[in-house]
């Protein structure tokens, strides 16, 4: 088992780097076969250990690193793409997550709800383009089969006009995840912003004659 793993940390290392003789996508795809997701929490090392390079060298690294995470399609490596898509919105950055957030839709496990919750509570309020395709994917995955698992991003998906202000697009998507799933009256989370559908009604004024 050892002798196992390093041979997967060298084949993490030559993918990374570029090194020969096969090439990356050859690196890639034995990784992938051979070993699948056992290789996650090698890469992920590897990921953690790629930011304490230079930067130059680091930013290429990363992203090698991620495409193999985004192949791998695991729900681990979700926290590492947030991340990633955190340090800026150009697609380089966004991409992997948006690759893996495909994956997560069509393996749909119970670990794939909870990491597309995860991504959907992460960037409600400041990334609403991810968080949109975030609730259509949950959506869809209730409709194919409700597992009630989903339920669990109804919380996230509150709309309205007060700040800080989620998507407008969550409440159709909600009102759609909640019938998927049957359910009813849910009601708010302790945590959850005062929204416009449940603003009290204005008091009548009375009139004295």
């Amino acid at each position: 088992m050892a002798e196992s793993h390093a041979e997967l940390k060298e084949l993490v290392r030559k993918y990374q780097e570029g090194i020969g003789p096969q090439t990356r996508d050859e690196y890639r795809t034995l990784i992938v076969q051979q070993y699948a997701e056992l290789a996650v929490p090698v890469v992920l090392d590897a990921y953690d250990e790629a930011t304490l390079q230079t930067h130059p060298v680091r930013m290429e690294l990363l992203l090698n690193l991620a495409a193999l995470l985004v192949e791998l399609g695991d729900p681990r490596a979700v926290p590492t793409l947030i991340n990633l898509a955190q340090i800026g919105t150009e697609p380089t950055f966004v991409n992997p997550l948006l690759g893996l957030i495909k994956s997560l839709e069509r393996r749909g496990d119970a670990a794939c709800i909870a990491a597309l919750v995860e991504i959907l509570k992460e960037f409600r309020f400041a990334r609403p383009r991810i968080a949109v395709l975030v609730a259509e994917v949950l959506a869809r995955m209730a409709e194919r089969d409700p597992l009630q698992e989903i339920a669990a991003a109804l919380p996230y998906l509150q709309s309205g006009f007060l700040a800080p202000a989620a998507p407008l697009e969550f409440g159709p998507l909600r009102r759609q995840l909640k019938a998927a799933l049957k359910l009813t009256n849910l009601p708010l989370t302790a945590s959850s912003p005062q929204m416009v559908e449940n603003l009290p009604l204005p008091a009548e004024k009375e009139t004295h004659e």
